[in-house]
Parts: C-alpha cells; sequence; structure tokens
C-alpha cells in the first residue's frame, strides 16, 4: 500500500478522477474493440468528442459569471455524462450527450447558491434531460466486463478521500433495501442481490465517483454516513409520484439539496493579511474571512486560488485551519518544498488584500466537547490542526484536557508556531508539548528528544499512555508507521485518530 499512497499523495483528487476516467473510457473502447462488450467501440470513440464541448462551455461560463474556470472540473464532468448517456449512434444522439454535458457545467453556475454548486452537476443534468423527456440515462458503466477497472478507479478514489465508511454505508443501504423492497426478503435471493449490485446496478460508479464529490459533500464523518445511506436507501426505494420514479441520478440530486439545506455553507473570500515565515521553510498566511463562520478546531478547508493556469496538481487545496474560532481571523500554514506547485506558487506571491476563495469546511479531527486525556502526535505541517487546538485553549483558560503533544521535525529549526505551543498558560491549562528532532546532527543546546517517537518515549513524558486517546497528524507514511508502533504498544485501535496531509 505505501506505493499507491505514495502515487496517491502525489496527485491531486482532481487529477486523479479525470485521468481515471478518461483510462477507463479508453479500456472500454479497446473491450469493445475485442467483442467483449456488446457496445460499438465507434460509438464509445464518438462519444468522447463531446468532451470538448463541455469544457468549452464551462468556460464561457465561467466568463460569463466572471468566475474561476477549473479545466480538471469540467473534463470530470464531462466524463461522467460520457458514461450515464447511451454512447452515440448519430449526429442527433452525439448532440444530446453534448447537451447533457452543457447543462451539467451549466448547473454549477445557475444553481449555485453563495456562489456553490448545489448539485452534482452530471446527475443534475441527468435528471433534466429525463424530466424534459429529451434523453434518459442509462449508467452504461454498470456492465460486468468493467467492473474490474471501475472497482481499481474506485478504490483509489476512496483510498485518496479515505471515504471508505460512507461508500459502504452506501452499498449496504441500497442493497438491504433492494433486498426488502424488490426481493420480498427471500433469504435465497441474497447472492443475486449482491452479484446485480455490483454487475448490474450503477452502485460501484455513483458511490465512489460522484457521492464523494467534496463539494457537494456535508462536513463531519457521521454526516457523511447519513448522506451515503439516505442515498442508498432513496435510490433504489421504489418511489415515485405520477409519473416520476426514483433513479439514481434523481436520489443522488435529493440527497444534495437535503443536505446542502441541513449544512448550509456559504462561500468566503480569504483577504490575506499577514504572511509570514514561522519556521525553515514553514509560512504561516492570516487572512481577514469576508464572512463570519464558526469551525471547530481541527477541521479543514478547501480552497481555490484564482490561477490563471494550474499545474497538474490543480487549483485547489484543502488546508487544515491553523487559527483557533476565537481569533477572528483565518490561518493556513503551508511547507514550502524546493519545487512548490503553481499553487503554492501563488500563496507566496500574494500581495496584503490579494484573495483566495473557500466555501466548504469540513472534518472529524476534532476533541470532544467534554474533557479528557489525550496525546497529540505531528509530524511536519501536521502541527496545523493542533496549532487551532491549543491556541482555542489558551484564549478561553480552557483546562477541561489534558494534553501531551509529541511533535516530530527533521531539523530543530522546523518546528513552527512555537510561540503558542511553549506559551507558560498553555502548560498551566495541562497542555504538554514535547520537541522530537529526528536529525543526527541537532546542536549542543538542544533541549528537546532526539530521533523518533517510540513508546519508550511516550512512557517518559506520558506515563498513562496506554489509557490516553491519540490524535495523529502528518504524512501518510508517518502516520501509518506511529499507528503500527502504538498498536504494537497496546493502545487499542479504537482510540487512535488519524488526520492525513497528503500532499501540502
Amino acid at each position: 500500500m505505501k506505493y499507491i499512497d505514495r502515487f496517491l499523495n502525489n496527485i491531486t483528487m482532481y487529477r486523479l478522477l479525470m485521468y481515471g476516467l478518461f483510462a477507463l473510457a479508453l479500456v472500454s473502447i479497446a473491450l469493445s474493440a475485442l467483442g467483449v462488450s456488446d457496445l460499438p467501440a465507434a460509438d464509445k470513440a464518438l462519444g468522447l468528442l463531446t468532451i470538448p464541448i463541455t469544457v468549452t462551455a464551462s468556460f464561457a461560463f465561467a466568463k460569463f459569471f466572471k468566475a474561476i474556470p477549473n479545466l480538471e472540473s469540467a473534463s470530470i464532468t464531462a466524463l461522467i455524462i460520457y458514461f450515464l448517456f447511451d454512447p452515440p449512434a448519430n449526429l442527433d444522439e452525439f448532440l444530446i450527450v453534448a447537451l447533457a454535458g452543457v447543462v451539467a457545467v451549466g448547473t454549477k453556475f445557475l444553481i449555485a447558491p453563495s456562489k456553490r454548486h448545489l448539485l452534482n452537476p452530471a446527475a443534475a443534468a441527468a435528471v433534466i434531460l429525463g424530466l424534459l423527456e429529451i434523453d434518459f440515462a442509462v449508467w452504461w458503466i454498470a456492465r460486468s466486463e468493467l467492473v474490474i477497472p471501475m472497482a481499481i478507479l474506485g478504490f483509489l478514489v476512496l483510498r485518496k478521500l479515505h471515504r471508505f465508511s460512507m461508500f459502504f454505508a452506501f452499498f449496504a443501504a441500497a442493497v438491504l433495501t433492494s433486498f426488502f423492497v424488490n426481493y420480498d426478503a427471500d433469504p435465497s435471493d441474497v447472492w443475486t442481490v449482491l452479484e446485480t449490485s455490483i454487475t448490474v446496478w450503477p452502485t460501484l460508479f455513483l458511490g465512489t465517483i460522484m457521492l464523494t464529490e467534496p463539494i457537494t459533500t456535508p462536513p463531519g464523518r457521521r454526516n457523511q454516513l447519513l448522506f451515503g445511506a439516505f442515498i442508498g436507501l432513496l435510490m433504489m426505494s421504489g418511489l415515485n409520484v405520477g409519473h416520476i420514479y426514483m433513479t439514481p441520478e434523481l436520489a443522488l440530486v435529493i440527497g444534495n439539496a437535503v443536505f446542502y439545506f441541513a449544512f448550509l455553507q456559504r462561500r468566503v473570500g480569504l483577504k490575506l493579511i499577514e504572511r509570514k515565515e514561522v519556521a525553515d521553510s514553514v509560512f504561516s498566511f492570516s487572512f481577514e474571512p469576508s464572512h463570519r463562520f464558526g469551525f471547530t478546531p481541527g477541521e479543514y478547508l478547501e480552497v481555490t486560488a484564482p490561477l490563471s493556469r494550474s499545474d497538474s496538481r490543480g487549483n485547489r487545496r484543502s488546508f487544515s485551519l491553523a487559527s483557533a474560532p476565537s481569533e477572528k481571523v483565518v490561518k493556513l500554514g503551508i511547507r514550502l518544498p524546493q519545487e512548490p506547485s503553481r499553487f503554492k506558487k501563488f500563496m507566496m506571491d500574494m500581495k496584503p488584500g490579494d484573495y483566495l476563495y473557500t466555501n466548504h469546511r469540513q472534518g472529524d479531527f476534532t476533541l470532544p466537547k467534554k474533557g479528557g486525556r489525550y496525546v497529540l502526535i505531528a509530524g511536519g505541517i501536521g502541527i496545523t490542526p493542533f496549532r487551532s487546538m491549543v491556541a482555542e485553549a489558551v484564549l478561553n483558560q480552557d483546562d477541561s484536557n489534558d494534553i501531551v503533544l509529541f511533535y516530530q521535525a527533521s531539523e530543530t529549526n522546523q518546528f513552527a508556531y512555537k510561540k503558542i505551543l511553549s506559551n507558560p498558560k498553555a502548560k498551566e491549562l495541562g497542555i504538554q508539548t514535547v520537541y522530537v528532532s529526528s536529525s543526527k546532527n541537532n546542536p549542543d543546546d538542544w533541549k528537546g528528544e532526539s530521533g523518533f517517537i517510540d513508546a519508550e518515549m511516550l512512557s517518559k513524558h506520558t506515563p498513562d499512555f496506554k489509557e490516553r486517546t491519540f490524535y495523529l497528524s502528518g504524512p501518510n507514511a508517518m502516520v501509518e508507521a506511529y499507528t503500527a508502533m502504538l498498536k504494537k504498544a497496546g493502545v487499542p485501535r479504537s482510540r487512535i485518530r488519524h488526520d492525513y496531509f497528503s500532499g501540502y
């Protein structure tokens, strides 16, 4: 898995989907050419020509609405439409698929309260064309010959987003609902339902590619589980109102709308106030939000930069909030590598008054409201959510938690936010920070720990560590390594929480 994670860490979610869906399309065409699929290869190839039409329409909408165009997002929408509607066999059918793509990208701008699109674009387009009786989505992606390549792509997406639990909530709800509604709960039909759900129903595609879309997914793991289960149940419910019958795309659109209004979040402009280096190659950005918004320490934002041209990593990033809610500013921290992405170059070139944009905060990497005993382990820029937690406790004089924070860095000059982490008030409130440098050449006056965190080091500073709950934040490799160490040391897996920093 480390090789898979290394690959996923070096590609954005949008590029993974764009390349993955295009590869899936090519595989499908190849299978048709080899006679494995009964859908004509020529029709599938013709369908791919609708993609540039959809992308062009998206850029036209963006220009008209003075929004930031996004090549990756438009391409993904076009590719999803490609798999939903019948491959076109003639010009009329080609124009219908192209129209579906145009309608899909149009919904991002026309159905976008607070400048945030409300519905999954491809699903919305399928519903609109169906209601107008122009054409109906057939979800031809749900074919037995495509199960394996679809499952591989779906796994990569779920691994990248850490959304396996949401998918399985959706899948289980869909299977159970179909079992009781469509098969009369006959035990002999169990395997039929499972086989059909994988090879005939569009559960794999909808549950991994469309359900997981970050912008239309509600914040919080519990809410995401409910979101997945709700759509799975609705999709297989067999409900109908007059001549309108429940379909996968309609279920997703209804779920998007219900959970959007339940967890309404406005688009927020982030105006740069200050940028400063807080450690070697680590920079803290302070922003003034255009609208006040509440959050809990440990949550993160998906941020969009108005790049004129992006690189392979795109113009969106997820950043844990380094600021405390009580600070009334938004603080984000980044580590600047030797060869930064265009996104980070843009951030480094920002002047006070320049803007980034966000409309989606989420995450479950938060401390319970009731007090407790915790060990926090941060690696590198993974310190940002813990900086938020410590700052909030200091500002509110909150002594309800007993916290020991282990902060790992490769050099002693790479520890950020030391002013707040080493604040005497933090120690008075029961928050202790242990700095751990993995360098073999620490200065003589170094007073922190050297090497790597292990059970002996934990026991030295936290004798009761086996009875505490752990929060781990940092690169995937570090989080996985320390998780294995903690389990070997006797810490139950149920008391280990993760926050991955994939390619910050």
